[in-house]
């Protein structure tokens, strides 16, 4: 399935710009220790606008992103701004234009951010909702490939990481599964397509497992079924797989 990233990321920025003038900004972000509704919308406003000033100049920055320093309607407003602006950028783009990113240096490509900001978009959206305790479903097709975006951009970068040996996460109801394996030193894992799903360590639905992935909901959740080697499943969820 082709999935229209640019699509995802304005439905997502209008949920989140309505999110963001209904949640108290003072509101606690359960999975987020120390973090408020403020600070999710203040990160993202910020990453839109990192994202903006790389796109522009072609130029990758010294610095990471810094979150904005506006608070209440004002950061409202900067949000909506960063937000319309950055799509508009994005809207008019060559996709396939060299442009750096920081997960393949000067190797990247514009289409790589517009791919990235809707699984930017799509999760922070998510996390503000949790102040709500209701949230929008994350569809199957953009959690699916969130996944594979989630190793690519981060977990394959990182160490270290404690795995001994390979675990396979499988959503069964789709037809997917991943191995994910110790690579190089064992301190870095490598995933790679299977056809593994009579033998997936960890099952789950694309959503549940993207959230898992990323630390929003533990291993204990109902959601998330251990189905192997309970050891290296938690040796990798434990691993640094995100930023």
């Amino acid at each position: 399935m082709v999935i229209d990233f640019l699509a995802v990321t304005r439905q997502e920025c209008e949920r989140f710009s309505r999110l963001a003038r209904t949640v108290p900004h003072d509101a606690p972000i359960p999975h987020l220790p120390d973090w408020t509704a403020h600070d999710v919308i203040a990160h993202l406003a910020g990453d839109y606008r990192w994202a903006q000033q790389i796109i522009t100049t072609r130029v990758n920055p010294r610095t990471g992103l810094q979150a904005v320093v506006h608070r209440g309607d004002e950061l409202c407003a900067e949000w909506d701004a960063a937000a319309s602006d950055l799509i508009q950028l994005l809207t008019f783009c060559d996709p396939a234009a060299a442009c750096p990113n920081f997960a393949q240096g000067d190797a990247g490509v514009t289409a790589w951010w517009v791919r990235h900001q809707a699984h930017e978009t799509t999760l922070h959206r998510w996390d503000l909702e949790s102040a709500t305790g209701a949230h929008t479903p994350i569809a199957s097709a953009l959690a699916l490939d969130g996944i594979e975006e989630l190793f690519a951009v981060y977990a394959e970068r990182y160490r270290p990481f404690a795995l001994s040996a390979p675990v396979t996460l499988a959503c069964p109801s789709h037809g997917r599964a991943w191995t994910v394996s110790p690579a190089g030193d064992g301190t870095v894992v490598k995933m790679a397509l299977t056809d593994g799903l009579d033998r997936a360590d960890l099952e789950a639905s694309p959503e549940a497992l993207l959230l898992a992935l990323w630390h929003r909901i533990g291993l204990e959740d109902p959601r998330v079924r251990i189905t192997g080697n309970d050891d290296q499943v938690r040796a990798l969820f434990d691993g640094p797989l995100t930023a």
